[in-house]
């Protein structure tokens, strides 16, 4: 008879995981460490960085997860013998509650979500019917429908940007960028230079600033720029388009001053903006 999971036990596989995202997170020391994780959470973008961490630490080779059922609902079977990725899944809310001594009523003074540890299978670890094509490389040119389909999806962000001009290099822009974003107007400019898969990626990166960054942000100029690049090279990853050649040769350094909780944050705060601009620009995925 199968033994039902406590809940210390299920805290302590938690606390396990946890451990082993530290230490991922440790591992990562370079800018070549830091796209490698990109790649992964741009294949995964509607999980969170824990998730993808927790996938690129079992599976490095995962390219597609679902769990178990989900996979039985698609026609296809997971392979016998095939050990599940652990990932993190929401299991309610905790409570803490404090008693009146005069009245005997209690009352909620704190709540948090909780978490249980789930599992889910690569395609590689399942056998069955063929899957439709989810993504499809987005050509280089045309791209101008991609570009006006940003700026909708920009616009409609909650507020967070006031206007975006694509305009040419006027006198008095800074000289080498290629685009920028206001943080006390919360306009957006992207110069009209190069090619239009160049401006998306521009567009991406100052929508970025704009989710993660408004006037009211602490963070440090350095730690903006790893953020914002970093989620222009996770949605432009996702939708295809070449980014073989980025580098992030600057990581590192940040990395060094950071420190592993910082990392962490960062890279959750990466994860929610990227799967919010995907989310707005193509709706839902098969991930679960």
């Amino acid at each position: 008879m199968k033994m039902k999971t406590t809940t210390t036990s299920r805290d302590e596989k938690v606390s396990s995981a946890l451990k082993a995202i530290d230490t991922g997170v440790a591992a990562l020391r370079n800018g070549e460490d830091w796209a490698r994780w990109l790649r992964v959470q741009s294949k995964f973008h509607n999980y969170s960085f824990n998730n993808s961490m927790m996938i690129s630490l079992q599976c490095p080779t995962a390219t597609r997860v679902a769990g178990y059922e989900t996979w039985k609902k698609v026609g296809r079977q997971v392979k016998k013998g095939e050990k599940g990725i652990m990932i993190f899944a929401p299991a309610g809310l905790g409570k803490a509650r404090t008693r009146d001594d005069a009245t005997g009523e209690e009352k909620v003074v704190r709540t948090w979500l909780r978490f249980k540890i789930a599992h889910v299978f690569d395609v590689s670890q399942t056998e069955g019917d063929e899957l439709p094509e989810i993504t499809r490389p987005i050509p280089e040119t045309p791209f101008a429908a991609n570009l006006d389909a940003l700026r909708t999806v920009a616009l409609g962000l909650d507020g967070i940007v006031s206007s975006i001009d694509v305009r040419g290099r006027e006198l008095g822009d800074p000289p080498s960028a290629g685009g920028w974003y206001l943080r006390a107007t919360k306009a957006i400019v992207v110069v009209d230079e190069g090619s239009e898969a160049a401006k998306f990626r521009v567009l991406v990166h100052e929508v970025a600033h704009a989710i993660l960054h408004g006037k009211d942000d602490h963070h440090a100029r350095p730690e903006r720029e790893v953020e914002a690049e970093s989620v222009a090279f996770v949605v432009c990853d996702a939708l295809g388009l070449d980014v073989s050649g980025e580098s992030f040769g600057y990581v590192a350094s940040w990395m060094t001053d950071a420190g592993p909780d910082v990392i962490k944050a960062s890279a959750d705060r990466i994860a929610k903006a990227a799967k919010t601009i995907l989310d707005a620009l193509s709706g839902s995925t098969f991930d679960e």
